[in-house]
């Protein structure tokens, strides 16, 4: 199962084209988006992209009901360390 699947009918996903500015660091948030990706200081779309807002309370939903879905954010989560911790032995 592809996790964006579980996002596919969004009713108000927030689109970004090429380049488009999700956020950059410092700026107050209070969701989350279900696309993991981008780079430390900014998000930016590397491709038109649509994105599902997520609040906390969902975002425990779907973990809840889909340990597939928690499992895919475990992976990305462990990925993203072993990519810092490569960069930080690199210094």
């Amino acid at each position: 199962m592809n996790p964006a699947d579980l996002f596919a009918r969004e009713e108000n996903p927030v689109a970004l084209e090429t380049g488009g500015v999700l956020f950059r660091a410092g700026e107050p948030g209070d969701c989350m988006f279900m696309l993991l990706a981008g780079a430390l200081n900014v998000m930016v779309a590397a491709a038109p992209s649509k994105l599902a807002r997520i609040d906390q309370r969902r975002f425990h939903r779907v973990v809840a009901q889909n340990p597939f879905f928690a499992m895919h954010i475990m992976k990305e989560l462990a990925d993203r360390i072993r990519s810092m911790n490569t960069l930080l032995a690199q210094r």
